[in-house]
């Protein structure tokens, strides 16, 4: 017979009805909090105004985010400010950073390495919950109520969501902190440092466009 213990973890779980926050071993970072490390930035999408940010936490889970380079006034995202404002809040650094951004188009590369802590949560569509009774639904997350049929497994219900052309949540970056401001900080400095001495290979002097929005 179970644990008293177990029993109650499971009753926990079951409320939750997120099996994101359930399910561990997929390689995926669940929702909640996370401190993190830039794995990577992908500045190869920088034609269609976007980079794909790859984070890391301390059990090795990667979430990917993409980040929007200018908003629908041609100004610089919201996205691309939280992230720069999470890592480099200094103005000496942005304002390398600005220059450097008019000259590289691997300019936002030297954030690889660096930390900060974000957290994740569904986005607006439909999540795959437990209903409590060992099946799965698809639930609305800004109602809670539920938008499917019940099915055996998580992939049937994001199947069914495809089939009546409803919209899948998925998770999404709520907010960045800062957590290594001073190392994050020289870092960049020695990044910077780095391209400005040659030592780095491939730097194209290409400028992000603002001609973009979303």
């Amino acid at each position: 017979m179970a644990s008293k213990a177990f029993l109650m973890a499971a009753a926990a779980a079951r409320e939750s009805k997120n099996v994101e926050t359930v399910l561990i071993g997929s390689g995926f970072m669940p929702e909640g909090t996370h401190d993190v490390t830039i794995k990577s930035v992908d500045t190869s999408t920088l034609d269609d105004g976007k980079v794909s940010v790859t984070y890391s936490n301390t059990e090795g889970k990667e979430y990917r985010e993409m980040v929007f380079l200018t908003s629908r006034d041609g100004d610089f995202s919201y996205g691309l400010r939280a992230l720069w404002s999470a890592l480099i809040p200094d103005t000496t650094a942005i304002e390398s950073l600005m220059e450097w951004i008019g000259r590289s188009d691997r300019a936002l590369e030297t954030f690889t390495g660096m930390k900060l802590r974000i957290t994740l949560e569904p986005g607006f569509g439909i999540q795959a919950r437990t209903t409590g009774n060992g099946k799965f639904a698809g639930f609305d997350v800004q109602s809670g109520e539920k938008s499917t049929e019940e099915f055996d497994e998580i992939k049937e219900v994001y199947d069914d969501v495809k089939a009546r052309e409803l919209k899948r949540s998925y998770l999404r970056v709520r907010n960045s902190k800062v957590t290594a401001k001073e190392d994050n900080i020289a870092a960049f400095f020695k990044a910077v440092t780095a391209i400005d001495s040659g030592t780095r290979s491939g730097v194209t002097g290409m400028a992000f466009s603002t001609s973009r929005s979303v």
